[in-house]
């Protein structure tokens, strides 16, 4: 009977307990954007929402209650994510890249700026004299200047081995792979057998993104395999050659 009254107690504390979290959060106001609000970066009297395939817009939040749109720009790709520093707002636009839109006016937001990564930007963050941009398989780091957005490095967040491409191929295909840091690295080809074809490389290479080509020209059709082993990771993938 003890054990029972216990239970309950602790029941009903925890409800009320409940309630009372859930009453601190409170509605004051909302904005429907027009298009999939993915990330919001808010400065001074302005949320600024990275809006999806509406690009990002620019909400005037003085009036808490009743926010208003206050501009807007149209990008060309998925805006997932936004930051704002001093008059620019540095958007993730998928597999746009990056975009920086000037701000100064946020009624009238025009472009400043852009860079084209080479995977699919979905964060960004600034700080100081650089841009962060998760951009999938990758860390970028940017730098952006009266001349433009420059490369200031790119890091793989991990070891990783691309599909070749083209694929199914005639004669000439194209493997791309990572590394997060300096490593020793070795491409091998094997057909359906298992047995070692061709070394495509071997030796140590640089932290970053690299690339080899493989000329199949002298083999007959079927499937083949690449495999990479980099540090103490190991890959393999398959590919179809088609004659």
């Amino acid at each position: 009977m003890k054990t029972a009254i216990l239970v309950l107690l602790f029941a009903l504390l925890f409800a009320l307990a409940g309630n009372a979290m859930g009453q601190n959060v409170d509605s004051i106001g909302s904005y429907d954007t027009p298009g999939q609000a993915y990330g919001v970066f808010v400065s001074g009297n302005y949320a600024f929402v990275a809006d999806g395939d509406s690009g990002l817009q620019i909400i005037n939040t003085s009036d808490p209650g009743n926010p208003t749109l206050e501009g807007s720009y149209n990008t060309p790709g998925n805006a997932l994510d936004v930051f704002v520093s001093g008059n620019y707002a540095y958007v993730a636009n998928g597999a746009e890249g990056l975009l920086i839109v000037n701000v100064s006016d946020p009624g009238n937001p025009s472009l400043a700026g852009s860079y084209n990564t080479p995977g699919s930007a979905g964060g960004v963050v600034v700080s100081g004299d650089y841009i962060y941009v998760a951009d999938g398989s990758s860390l970028m780091i940017l730098r952006f200047t009266a001349t433009g957005v420059q490369e200031d490095e790119s890091v793989p967040l991990s070891f990783s081995l691309g599909q070749n491409y083209p694929n199914p191929f005639n004669a000439q295909t194209k493997i791309s792979y990572s590394l997060p840091k300096a490593s020793n690295a070795r491409l091998d080809i094997f057909n359906l057998l298992g047995q070692k074809i061709e070394t495509l490389f071997e030796g140590h290479q640089q932290a970053g993104e690299h690339s080899v080509a493989w000329d199949a020209s002298g083999f007959s059709s079927g499937i083949y395999f690449y495999k990479l082993v980099a540090g103490d990771k190991v890959f393999t993938k398959r590919m179809t050659v088609v004659k």
